[in-house]
């Protein structure tokens, strides 16, 4: 994996606290939940029902029942506990390296009537302090790509994980080197712009789910599923970028934000360069290393 830079938890917390108003107006967040680019499919009609969809898909895919304890890894406003303790009736612990997104997915949760069965901890999910095989599953929606260590974070997943219990996540993977120094320092810009330190490719990260001792149940390409989003983003960047420079010189904006408001066509250019691909993963956790 090519790392591109490293962040401490205070440095996440600050980009997902500072750059929080960028999803609330794009994205209807006190709406949605929502914090990631959404599942297409032939029917859906706009993004706020594609951000849904991600929810149904994992929830689907990873078999989640009422009896179900999950750990929802990088939750965070809470969309998806919330969604999990709404439609299926399970109880979710959501946990997040910010305080505000806490106290922002405890107040959903309240919200939406289930905060008898969504809680939520401010704790980094690559070593969380919890109790080994408390969990029968754990979730990640474009959560994990933060993890400066991939194989604490899926050690760590295997170790929270009862008797068969499953990761289930969404997120993007590298496809390859990039072939030009531009290609880098578009990926390089966009990945920094979002406090990921870097992203492995699908078959470096099923290894390591395999070293690990878990057993690959799906790892489905859903790039296709996302892109609507990527050039949703991407033409909301053309059509804002005006009034974006008007908002910069009159509201001195933090540099994060600038620089998260950037990312919308960085995420576009290098995903139409073919330099990273979107995965829905399942796997479950086995007796041992395969």
């Amino acid at each position: 994996m090519n790392d591109i830079n490293s962040f401490s938890d205070e440095e996440i917390a600050e980009y997902y606290d500072n750059c929080e108003v960028h999803y609330r107006k794009h994205l209807k967040l006190d709406q949605c939940l929502a914090m990631h680019y959404g599942y297409w499919r032939p029917e859906t009609k706009s993004i706020v029902e594609a951000l849904g969809n991600t929810n149904k898909v994992l929830a689907e895919k990873a078999r989640i029942v009422k009896e179900d304890r999950v750990l929802d890894a990088g939750c965070g406003v809470g969309g998806s506990s919330v969604y999990l303790a709404r439609t299926i009736g399970c109880s979710a612990l959501g946990i997040t390296v910010s305080d505000h997104q806490v106290e922002a997915a405890s107040n959903n949760a309240s919200r939406f009537g289930v905060g008898d069965l969504a809680s939520f901890e401010c704790r980094n999910f690559c070593d969380t302090g919890l109790e080994s095989g408390s969990f029968d599953v754990v979730w990640g929606v474009e959560s994990i790509c933060h993890a400066n260590d991939k194989k604490a974070f899926v050690e760590e997943a295997y170790r929270l994980l009862g008797s068969n219990g499953r990761l289930v996540m969404a997120d993007f993977f590298r496809t390859r080197d990039a072939e030009s120094p531009e290609d880098e320092r578009i990926l390089s810009e966009w990945l920094d712009g979002w406090a990921v330190p870097g992203i492995e490719t699908i078959e470096g990260f099923t290894e390591l789910l395999r070293n690990a001792g878990f057993r690959i149940v799906t790892a489905e390409n859903s790039t296709k599923q996302i892109y609507p989003s990527a050039k949703w983003l991407y033409r909301r960047f053309l059509i804002s970028l005006p009034i974006q420079k008007f908002y910069e010189w009159f509201s001195n904006p933090l540099e994060i934000q600038k620089q998260n408001a950037r990312t919308a066509k960085l995420q576009y250019d290098s995903l139409k360069k073919g330099l990273w691909a979107y995965y829905v993963l399942v796997a479950e956790k086995s007796e041992g290393p395969s």
